[in-house]
This record gives structure tokens, C-alpha cells and sequence, in this order.
């Protein structure tokens, strides 16, 4: 007799891993009729995608640094998904030039990819560009504060540096198993080459983008040795020695796939 017991518990370790007319800070600078301007589409995925090209369609494996086996594998129900999504496009010169927040266009249970969302940005340069998922389960970030606002110098120092913690040392920072749900936090930053527009097709230009969770889920089998005499229940499951802090954005990440391709774009394969 095999006594099973399932659990989705996230914790504080980094994985390695429409139109957007909702909301916007203001009305962009560069967005202005100017032949140096592109109409620039962004697709996000935050797994699960019906498009194959998505590093998360499949389930991957690899050993973490300590030698222990893990693996990636899509979003299983509503808080892996993205219910908020935030893009923040920032220029060479720090200046942000979007700040698009999306929240009426999801769906009730969420979802694990978003498609169109499209900017007027200045081409012939590269562009950092922030994702932010359930930004609300973060505590502290306001990402509509002065700070973030279209054509504000974006603390960028200060987001690479930005860590959040458990209310104590030991504690999940998010436990799903009981009745309240909290949407899992999921960022990324990309650095992307926007071409000079030189002819026609360079005025229409995509990036597909991915979105990593900033937290590790784990799934627990527990099994008897014996078969018991009478019926059991687990009452209590330790965790130990988890991290307390855990960087916003991916910091010195390793990503397999490679995060990038040859040329230069967010790989998919």
C-alpha cells in the first residue's frame, strides 16, 4: 500500500529557468510621429505556451550547483500564471521610455502567455526591457511611484540590488496548500537591439520574451514502508535550511538553454 502526499510550497531560490491599453504612466516621449521611431511588439511567455519555441513548453533537467538534481516544468494552476504584467522599457541613457502595466486583459485563472503588446520606441539602440508578473505579491515595489514614471531616470543599480524576504527565518515566502491563493512573482530583464529603421519591415520589429518565477516550487511524495494497519495522515512537513532573501530581478543566473542566441535575441530552443 503506497501513501502519497502532495504539497506546492515556494520557496526563496531563484529558478534558472492583446494590446496593451490598460495602463500607462504617461504618454511617451519618443511616441511621437518621427522617422527614427518603430512600432515594436512584445510576446510574453511565462510557460505552458502553445507556441513550441517556449524554453518552458517541455520539462527540463539539470543539477544545481551542489549536485542536486532539479527540474523546470510550466505553470500547474492559477498563481503560477501572469495576472498582472508590467513592461518597462528603458533607454541607453536611462531614460524610461514606456511604462505599460496590463491587468483587465487577463483571464480570471490567469495566463501563461501574452501576445501584442506594442510600443512607439526610438530605434537604432538597445533597449533594456523589465518584466514584472503579480507584481502585487511583492511587498514594498510600487512600480506607478515617481520613480517609474516615462521619461524618469530608472534606478537601475537600485533594481539589480532589490531583495525581498520571509516574514521569518525558515518560512516558505508564499504556501499555497491551504484555501488563500497569492500569485507567484515572476521578472526578467533583457537588453534588445531595436534596428535603425532603414526600410520598411524595420518600422514593425518583435521580440518574444520569457518571464522567469522568482521563486522554486517543490512537490512532495511521501511513501510508507510498510503497509499500515490503519489509516494516517501527515500532519506536519519541515523544510530546512532555506534561504530568508531572494533577488527581484535574476542575478548571476544561469540559464540552459542560453538566455540569448546567436544573434542576439531571448532563445527559445
Amino acid at each position: 500500500m503506497k501513501i502519497k502526499y502532495h504539497a506546492v510550497v515556494l520557496l526563496l531560490s531563484l529558478l534558472a529557468v492583446g494590446c496593451g491599453d490598460d495602463t500607462s504612466l504617461a504618454p511617451s516621449p519618443s511616441g511621437t510621429d518621427s522617422p527614427d521611431n518603430v512600432n515594436f511588439e512584445i510576446n510574453v511567455y511565462a510557460g505552458d505556451p502553445e507556441d513550441a519555441r517556449s524554453r518552458s513548453s517541455s520539462l527540463s533537467r539539470d543539477t544545481d550547483q551542489d549536485g542536486y538534481d532539479y527540474e523546470f516544468g510550466p505553470p500547474d494552476y492559477s498563481p503560477e500564471r501572469m495576472h498582472t504584467l508590467r513592461v518597462i522599457i528603458v533607454r541607453p541613457s536611462g531614460e524610461i521610455e514606456a511604462n505599460e502595466y496590463l491587468y483587465r486583459s487577463f483571464p480570471q485563472d490567469g495566463a501563461s502567455e501574452f501576445h501584442g503588446l506594442r510600443f512607439k520606441v526610438v530605434g537604432g539602440e538597445k533597449k533594456t526591457i523589465y518584466l514584472f508578473a503579480n507584481e502585487a505579491s511583492i511587498p514594498g515595489l510600487d512600480l506607478s511611484a515617481p520613480d517609474y514614471r516615462i521619461g524618469a531616470q530608472f534606478p537601475a543599480e537600485a533594481m539589480t540590488a532589490c531583495t525581498f524576504s520571509t516574514s521569518r527565518a525558515g518560512q516558505p515566502f508564499i504556501d499555497n496548500t491551504g484555501d488563500v491563493k497569492t500569485n507567484v512573482p515572476m521578472t526578467e530583464v533583457f537588453e534588445i537591439g531595436i534596428k535603425a529603421p532603414e526600410t520598411e519591415e524595420d518600422y514593425y520589429q518583435t521580440a518574444n520574451l520569457f518571464i522567469t518565477r522568482a521563486l522554486v516550487k517543490f512537490s512532495f511524495t511521501v511513501q510508507a514502508a510498510d503497509a499500515p494497519s490503519v489509516a494516517y495522515s501527515i500532519d506536519e512537513l519541515t523544510i530546512r535550511s532555506v534561504a530568508s532573501t531572494q533577488y527581484l530581478i535574476p542575478n548571476s543566473t544561469s540559464y540552459t538553454p542560453a538566455k540569448y542566441d546567436a544573434a542576439g535575441m531571448p532563445s527559445f530552443e
